[in-house]
């Protein structure tokens, strides 16, 4: 289990979010990987491999329903943040 939580998310703080297709695990998944950017990026602004300094958290999905669970949740949660 990973010492330092949370992983913190923002504009200040130099995190990507990054999405492939990962069939090491002996299917047709893919991972979700929250990265570590060399440098500062506008919110939405592309980035690069080359611009990665490595990964906080990779989460694999094995299955669509897998993955349409957990943007279901980000979604809801995105409903109930207060502008």
């Amino acid at each position: 289990m990973r010492k330092n939580l949370p992983i913190i998310i923002g504009h200040k703080y130099r995190k990507g979010i990054f999405g492939f297709r990962n069939r090491m695990f002996g299917g047709d998944g893919y991972d979700l990987a929250i990265v570590r950017l060399k440098k500062q990026y506008a919110t939405g602004q592309p980035f690069d491999l080359n611009d990665m300094d490595g990964a906080e958290c990779i989460l694999h999905f094995c299955d669509r329903e897998s993955l349409q669970l957990t943007a279901d949740v980000i979604n809801r949660v995105l409903k109930g943040w207060k502008e």
